[in-house]
């Protein structure tokens, strides 16, 4: 006996898995040898056997489930079957008839017997409840005349209280069978029965399913308009039973998927106040948890049913439903319905879209309209001293209105400005002024405005966050709270920054001094105006604003994932559908508890804190240091973070467009091997190991490679933050620190360009020693020497200029050489080692800006400011068309391309003076200069990049202008019968001595349009884009496109318009003779010795200058250097150095200069007196060689 004895003596099963054979004599019977099994083999064979086992008992389960299943339907059905036949016997006994009843018959001619007893009743009602089956016609017309007869005989289930728990329940059953049958049934009469039932049913206060109550309904709803009337009714006595949940589900199953109008009876219903009241608060349950589709349908259909509803019967409750769906709805509004089309221009195919349904774009569409604003803001009116009593649904509903209608912004602006909800109390305000205190009054404002720290936590979340363990989440109330406080901030942010738009400086600063306009219009502007303090605490919460959403951008910044509908097909290799939108899905939350992005955020607040500082900087009115923020950052380090942050982003730029060429690269050699598929491999769709990808999958890896791309530049931008804070808000950092970024960056990338070489002579010569030879065999350096060399005539400047060095594009960056040829054809004597590269970039500014030249470039107005001729190629076109070009000729082209190239080489030229640092005395309209500044403002937030057009930069285009469009604005009178105006303007310019007049209408047919006083702040409008934006749009931009290529625009974003004066020409300030002492060269007899002494010219020479006023200091640094202001950083950075060398003794010589290399040659006078004199007169005269 085994030792392990357990009580069981039958021997253990064994499994052999070894695959070795366990009788050593097995291969020694007479039978076939096999192959030797291995245990790989056994195991495989174990788990075969084990899963065909497995299989075989399914199979065997899964007959018997199916014989059982059909045993029982088998059963069930004959079941029925009986119940059905006694159910018809019961009638055919109880109607007396010999035959069959014929239900159908019966309804027809509306025979129905009423039963003569509640037992005969009940009996019949439980029998049909067992068998009917809904999908049975004959079975839906069996209950259509038990409905009848139950309509008859209604009375008896009223007979016996104590039958009342069992009646309810039977109806209950009766009418969930009968809303199942209206779904399943296909006529009229068989509808009308079966929605009769429905409604004798509701009399009792039996449970109700009812979604699929108003399904049914809204099926029936849909197949057949005749019975609208009886759906109406039914719907009614569904509402009547005063169950939110019924309510949610008519939202919910009908109005979002039909329109109203197909239940008129359901109009009158609704416009019941208690019924209102109801219906709203369902919209604003129901939309927070419907599709899009869905919200569509409700909004439009809450709109259509508030605009039916007469104005004495409506309640306050229906703006803020509209509010809560348009809070939802409002991406989706603007990105899916066009609303700026006509709806009879949609084609039949979009109609049949869900987002284009005429009746969708009619209602929803008519809340942008001026009369629907109108009305609203009729509703808001102060009537207590509470203004968030008012304040918060005014600013739920027209932030949403503005979210949901982009294109109609301006004018939904307009209106919100114009209709004020204090016009009715007494000393009644603007909407800017009372949106302003209910602002103020708003614990988002207060804690933005006085701790910096929090901001982000107001950003996100519903109060700041704590620092306590165990701190409780917000509640839904503070949650409600905060993001109705933040709709009212960003209401007035929105309204303010549309009004700084047409406000000019006056009615800004109207209740700083206390103008007193008697036009209604500027009245209503100056109500607009806020109090300098107020201003202040305002441009305080905006600087606390705007710092976090871009210097901690990347808590805040949406990185979306951006998927084309186009790409799912083109992954299949299916044809895109026409106009598929881009479905954007956030990887991030949203700001501020309303779907605000932080792009959005920060194009606002930025955008707004810009316009205050252009206004602070034509007319101070705060603290000088006000705007810098300079405390937040490391001063010390500040220039070199931002140093590498830009090297980093250069980098990065250069990587992208790397890939971007060989994705190209790629994309044009794939199409061209697709052209030589192999054909027979594509007939058997084979795809051999060279052949090239299909091109759906390239175009499917071009778009993935895209939103690579984007994503890229989106952390570039979180991970830059001072380039960021530099570009968009540069005024939080001193101009000094700028300028010293502007240098250091151009430095830099000199080294970059130049391989190491900044010097102009050093470049050159590694240039030149260059080994590498072109095919035929000169070597490449000489040629790049050569194409930086041009000969230039004294008498054509400018065009020699052009002609040698427009090729060049962006190596203009490059040192460039240059030989004078004189009248007489000569090279002019000299090398160039700098002095006469900055004489030729002054030349050629001086020619190309002159405006009394035979076609000039530039204009200047009163002030002697320039700014591109704007009607250049007006006049251009003509002379091309008089002289036989026709606009579409090559001729006509040719000439037409020049003119912008010379207005891009311009560019070019003045963005080489700044890149080496050469001052030119050339002054620029600052309306001109602002479009430099705002060019290159961060790509991620347009909203606060780009020129906006000002009526306050229209003063220094054309003063009389700007003062007749300031007269038009405040005119008190009919301005269409005393001013004659329209939507038209007139442009004059001289064609070989003659006036030519050409008319431009400012709108469509705005020749024929007249300008009202409602109109006239458009024409305003339109008048001040046309003359500053889009008559100038082409020259401009080819200057900026020339002015880009030398300057990064990037690097023009840190600064305004005159601190860009400043970097052109040098500043305005009083000039620091002392600081020009000590960065004065001197040569010939005026070396300092050892002694340290100057010699006692130079020291008459400083003490005449220190003794002279400003302005003679100016025309003496004019004289030697051709600009009369100094470099921004001080003497130190005047290339060349100011110079003093000796000339002789002669008492009666007048000084003389070589501006080239700003070097003054100072005879050796007598007396201070002389010297003063000499010195003026050479100075006044514009001395020069000539005059030595």
């Amino acid at each position: 006996m085994h030792t392990s004895f357990t009580g069981n003596a039958r021997k253990a099963r064994q499994v052999n898995l070894s695959g070795k054979t366990p009788n050593p004599w097995a291969k020694l019977s007479g039978g076939p040898i096999s192959s030797q099994p291995t245990t790989q083999n056994a195991v495989a064979q174990a788990q075969a056997e084990r899963l065909r086992r497995a299989q075989d008992r399914d199979r065997l389960n899964a007959a018997r489930r199916i014989q059982r299943s059909w045993r029982g339907h088998s059963a069930r059905k004959r079941q029925k079957q009986e119940w059905r036949n006694e159910w018809d016997q019961n009638e055919q006994h109880r109607s007396a008839r010999g035959h069959a009843v014929s239900y159908e018959t019966t309804q027809e001619k509306g025979t129905s017997m009423p039963y003569s007893n509640e037992e005969q009743l009940r009996y019949q009602m439980r029998l049909l409840l067992s068998f009917l089956d809904t999908h049975d016609d004959m079975d839906r017309w069996r209950l259509c005349h038990y409905g009848h007869a139950l309509a008859a005989s209604w009375t008896l289930t009223e007979q016996h209280p104590a039958h009342a728990l069992t009646w309810n329940q039977y109806l209950t059953k009766l009418s969930h069978i009968t809303a199942m049958s209206l779904l399943r049934s296909h006529e009229t009469l068989q509808r009308v029965i079966l929605l009769q039932l429905g409604i004798l049913l509701l009399q009792k206060p039996i449970a109700l399913d009812y979604r699929l109550q108003f399904r049914s309904l809204q099926h029936v709803a849909e197949k057949d308009p005749l019975v609208s009337e009886k759906i109406s009714e039914y719907c009614q006595a569904l509402l009547l039973r005063n169950d939110p949940l019924a309510y949610d589900a008519f939202l919910y199953c009908v109005l979002s998927t039909m329109a109203i109008t197909s239940l008129p009876h359901m109009l009158h219903f609704i416009a019941v106040p208690k019924y209102q009241t109801n219906f709203c608060d369902s919209v604003k349950r129901v939309v927070a948890v419907s599709s899009p589709e869905a919200s569509f349908w409700i909004l439009a259909n809450t709109i259509h049913l508030w605009r039916t509803i007469e104005a004495k019967d409506k309640t306050v409750e229906w703006i803020s439903a509209i509010s809560h769906m348009l809070t939802k709805c409002a991406n989706q509004i603007a990105e899916h319905i066009d609303l700026d089309q006509d709806v009879e221009s949609i084609s039949l195919s979009n109609k049949e879209q869900a987002f284009h349904n005429s009746f969708l774009l009619s209602e929803i569409s008519s809340l942008g309209s001026m009369q629907s604003v109108q009305y609203v803001m009729s509703q808001f009116r102060v009537s207590t001293t509470s203004v968030a009593e008012v304040a918060k649904p005014l600013a739920n509903y027209a932030v949403a209105l503005l979210r949901a209608f982009p294109s109609r912004a301006t004018n939904i602006r307009m209106c919100l400005f114009r209709n004020s909800p204090a016009a009715s109390t007494k000393g009644a305000s603007s909407t800017i002024q009372y949106l302003w205190r209910a602002t103020q009054s708003t614990a988002v404002f207060q804690l933005i405005r006085n701790d910096q720290d929090k901001v982000i936590s107001v950003l996100t979340e519903a109060k700041p966050r704590s620092n306590q363990f165990n701190a409780r989440p917000p509640s839904q109330e503070e949650i409600a709270t905060w993001q109705e406080e933040w709709r009212i901030v960003l209401l007035f942010l929105e309204l303010y920054t549309f009004i700084l738009k047409l406000m000019d400086d006056e009615e800004f600063f109207a209740l700083d001094n206390g103008s007193s306009i008697d036009s209604s219009v500027s009245y209503q502007f100056r109500q607009g105006a806020l109090p300098p303090t107020d201003i202040a605490s305002l441009g305080n919460f905006l600087k606390n604003l705007a710092f976090p959403l871009i210097w901690n951008a990347d808590q805040l910044a949406e990185y979306n994932e951006v998927e084309d509908t186009a790409s799912l097909s083109v992954i299949f290799g299916q044809a895109a559908p026409p106009q598929s939108p881009t479905v954007s899905r956030s990887m991030s939350k949203t700001l501020a508890g309303n779907d605000v992005s932080q792009t959005y955020m920060k194009g606002l607040a930025t955008g707004l804190l810009r316009m205050v500082y252009e206004r602070d900087s034509r007319r101070r009115f705060l603290p000088e240091d006000y705007w810098l923020m300079t405390r937040h950052f490391d001063m010390q380090t500040f220039i070199p973070a931002v140093v590498a942050e830009e090297e980093r982003r250069h980098d990065a730029i250069e990587e992208a467009d790397d890939d971007e060429d060989l994705d190209d690269e790629e994309d044009v050699k794939n199409d061209s091997d697709e052209l030589h598929l192999p054909s027979l491999g594509s007939l058997f769709n084979i795809r051999a190991p060279h052949t090239p990808r299909a091109h759906t999958t390239r175009q499917a890896e071009h778009l993935a490679r895209q939103r690579d791309k984007a994503r890229k530049r989106r952390q570039l931008q979180s991970l830059n933050p001072r380039l960021e804070i530099l570009r968009n808000l540069p005024f939080f950092i001193p101009f000094e620190t700028r300028v010293q970024i502007f240098r250091t960056f151009i430095y830099h990338d000199q080294q970059r360009r130049r391989n190491g070489f900044v010097d102009a002579d050093d470049w050159r010569m590694s240039v030149a020693s260059t080994q590498a030879r072109d095919i035929s065999g000169r070597r490449t350096g000489h040629d790049v020497i050569g194409r930086h060399h041009a000969n230039i005539h004294r008498g054509s400047v400018f065009e020699d200029a052009f002609d040698s060095f427009y090729g060049l594009g962006e190596e203009l960056k490059e040192p460039i050489q240059i030989s004078f040829i004189d009248q007489f054809g000569q090279p002019e004597a000299g090398i160039d080692g700098g002095g006469v590269t900055k004489e030729f970039l002054m030349s050629v500014t001086s020619e190309a800006f002159d405006p009394q030249s035979d076609l000039p470039l530039f204009e200047e107005n009163e002030q002697r400011y320039l700014y591109p001729k704007p009607t250049a190629l007006q006049q251009a076109r003509y002379i091309l068309i008089k002289d036989g070009n026709n606009p579409g000729s090559e001729g006509f082209q040719v000439a037409w391309r020049e003119i912008l190239q010379r207005y891009e080489f311009l560019g070019r030229v003045v963005g080489k003076c700044m890149y080496e640092g050469i001052l030119i005395d050339v002054n620029f309209a600052g309306f001109f200069l602002l479009k430099w500044a705002l060019t290159g403002g961060t790509t991620s937030a347009t909203n606060e990049s780009g020129y906006r057009a000002s009526i306050n930069d229209l003063r220094e285009f054309d003063d009389q202008l700007y003062q007749g469009l300031l007269k038009l604005k405040n005119y008190p009178g009919d301005v269409e019968a005393d001013f004659g105006l329209n939507f038209a303007v007139t442009d004059t310019f001289d064609v070989e001595g003659k006036n030519v007049t050409v008319t431009i209408d400012l709108v469509p047919d705005g020749s024929n349009l007249a300008v009202t006083n409602e109109k006239r702040l458009k024409y305003i409008d339109r008048i001040v884009r046309y003359r500053l934006q889009e008559q100038p749009r082409a020259v401009t931009n080819a200057f900026l496109r020339g002015l880009g290529q030398i300057i990064s625009p990037m690097w023009l974003a840190m600064f305004n318009q005159k601190e860009l004066q400043k970097l052109v020409g040098g500043d305005n300030q009083e000039l620091d003779i002392s600081d020009l002492r000590r960065n004065t060269q001197y040569g010939g007899l005026y070396v300092i010795g050892d002694d340290g002494m100057e010699h006692p010219t130079v020291a008459l020479f400083w003490k005449v200058l220190k003794e002279m006023n400003d302005d003679d200091r100016r025309k003496v640094l004019k004289f030697v250097t051709s600009t009369p202001r100094a470099p921004l950083l001080g003497f130190s950075y005047l290339n060349p150095k100011f110079s003093i060398r000796d000339s002789s003794e002669d008492q009666t010589r007048l000084p003389s200069t070589s501006t080239c290399v700003n070097l003054l040659k100072l005879p050796r006078y007598a007396n201070e007196r002389i010297m003063k004199e000499k010195l003026l007169y050479a100075a006044n005269s514009g001395a020069g060689f000539d005059l030595s």
